[in-house]
């Protein structure tokens, strides 16, 4: 067999045009945008990469046959969104501006932030609270006559619940309550028992109900409020707060409901390491589950 090649010839005149052409149409010939190219075919390209990525533990390959845990998709709940912005309602911009003041000079704290107003026969009602954790009740234009009114409590960490729904505040006050003027002789103002604290997205109506008696409240900038009132004779016929609070959706569902008898025998996970109630007395090892974004 002849394994000599060729001697080289000239191509003709023409063939050198030709070449040219073609190059010339191949390196000019538009692309097609990365943009038009059909869902499907970027869905069928996801599903081929999710398919090599990890071989079978049978494959042979430079690829581990386990995933690295570094890239696990992890479990724990989202990351808590901007909380829900503060818009009292009933109150001007000056108004709401003067309750903070008064309400962070009888407080001690600087960073409080309204969220609710009430005013009713029982008196006027603010409820705030601290980026921090901290919620506070609080009486524009009264003075308190317990010391608990100045008392900031601890609710933190502020952006996660245990649940669609949370206890901040639970009082009574019976036997009319503090007066709401200096003067002791004041007339009494009727009894009164209320909830507050905050809420998810998620409901719509929240009730409240203790003594038999159940009440809806006001549910507004991730809060709510529901204040029963009494008559300036009632007298609280049980030691401490033993009420429940209802929580429901836009359909009328109830989803969730939380007695205060038990709220701080159980607990929820936040990532981190913290459990939500704050002050439960809950294993933190056997929670609930996650705590949910207040959001």
């Amino acid at each position: 067999m002849n394994t000599t090649l060729p001697p080289p010839r000239d191509l003709p005149p023409y063939a050198h045009a030709g070449i040219r052409a073609r190059l010339e149409l191949a390196v000019t010939k538009p692309r097609r945008p990365a943009w038009l190219v059909p869902v499907i075919a970027g869905l069928a390209v996801a599903v081929l990469i999710a398919s090599v990525a990890w071989p079978q533990a049978g494959d042979r390959g430079s690829r581990p046959a386990v995933p690295d845990p570094s890239t696990a998709v992890s479990t724990a709940p989202p990351a808590p969104g901007e909380r829900p912005r503060p818009e009292p309602a009933g109150v001007t911009a000056h108004q709401w501006a003067q309750i903070e003041e008064e309400c962070r000079r009888i407080s001690g704290e600087q960073d409080l932030v309204l969220y609710q107003v009430a005013d009713d026969a029982a008196g006027k009602f603010a409820l705030l609270y601290t980026p921090a954790g901290g919620v506070f009740e609080c009486h524009p234009g009264e003075t308190p006559l317990f010391p608990e009114h100045t008392e900031l409590h601890d609710v933190r960490p502020l952006d996660w619940l245990p649940g669609p729904v949370s206890i901040d505040l639970m009082a009574t006050y019976s036997n009319g309550g503090p007066p709401a003027h200096e003067d002791i002789g004041a007339p009494q103002q009727p009894g009164l028992e209320m909830a507050a604290g905050r809420v998810t997205s998620d409901v719509a109506r929240v009730t409240y109900t203790v003594n038999g008696q159940t009440r809806d409240g006001v549910v507004a900038n991730g809060t709510y409020v529901v204040r029963i009132l009494h008559s300036p004779n009632w007298t609280d016929p049980s030691p401490s707060p033993l009420g429940a609070v209802h929580a429901y959706d836009a359909d009328g569902e109830e989803i969730a409901t939380v007695r205060h008898s038990l709220y701080s025998t159980i607990c929820h996970s936040v990532p981190g390491g913290m459990t939500v109630p704050w002050g439960n007395t809950a294993d933190p090892n056997h929670c609930m589950g996650p705590a949910v974004p207040w959001r």
